[in-house]
């Protein structure tokens, strides 16, 4: 069954003073596909995203969640160059690595360590709406993006992303001060989510095994 890709509704209010985004990110749209090598993969941007009058932004930056404008900015930098490579080249657009790392990272910055308040955070919090572009990855898909990137991304390498994003950029959640105290309380989450992805993708092995015991799959 073919998973149907959630995002926000396009909220932009229509005005007569333009108020564009501040570079040329917008200009393809809020959802474009970006060609790494032989896949094309999904990716969004948050410029189409308002509150009311108010570009999503603005409405962060002015209610102090700057931070979140900045997590973002800092992730577009992020050299994912591995994490594309694990990708074949058919087939339907997966989202780009980007946009789930993001997710989770500020998903540990807020204290989240399940696939579901992964999920429920992109549907319900403004800040991963920023993050996300608006795009609502759902629990299996982050489970499936850990499982599939799992040697890329250890534990050590996401202490490293975020110990770089929050110390070095000083980049903090606006509750808990940016020390590695911080880093390490995200990588445990890491870790925890991790775990969880591997029992996600051993129990559906499971059922796919009992559910064709001849190794057959059929598509409908």
């Amino acid at each position: 069954m073919k998973r149907r890709k959630r995002c926000v509704p396009n909220t932009a209010q229509r005005s007569l003073v333009w108020d564009g985004a501040p570079d040329a990110e917008s200009a393809a749209g809020p959802t474009r596909k970006i060609r790494c090598g032989a896949t094309a993969f999904r990716e969004s941007t948050p410029w189409h995203l308002y509150v009311g009058n108010e570009r999503l932004d603005h409405y962060l930056t002015a209610r102090g969640l700057n931070w979140v404008v900045r997590l973002r900015e800092e992730l577009q930098a992020v050299d994912c160059s591995d994490l594309e490579a694990n990708y074949i080249g058919t087939g339907r657009a997966p989202y780009h690595p980007r946009l789930i790392i993001g997710l989770i990272v500020y998903g540990t910055l807020k204290r989240k360590a399940t696939l579901r308040e992964l999920e429920d955070l992109a549907v319900a919090d403004v800040g991963a709406w920023w993050i996300c572009g608006g795009e609502q990855p759902d629990h299996s898909t982050i489970g499936n993006f850990l499982v599939r990137h799992q040697a890329a991304i250890s534990r050590e390498f996401f202490l490293r992303l975020v110990h770089d994003l929050v110390g070095r950029k000083g980049i903090t959640n606006g509750v808990v001060a940016g020390d590695a105290t911080v880093t390490e309380a995200a990588a445990s989450r890491f870790t925890m989510l991790s775990q969880e992805a591997a029992e996600q993708a051993a129990a559906e092995a499971k059922q796919a095994a009992e559910q064709h015991p001849d190794g057959l799959t059929y598509s409908v």
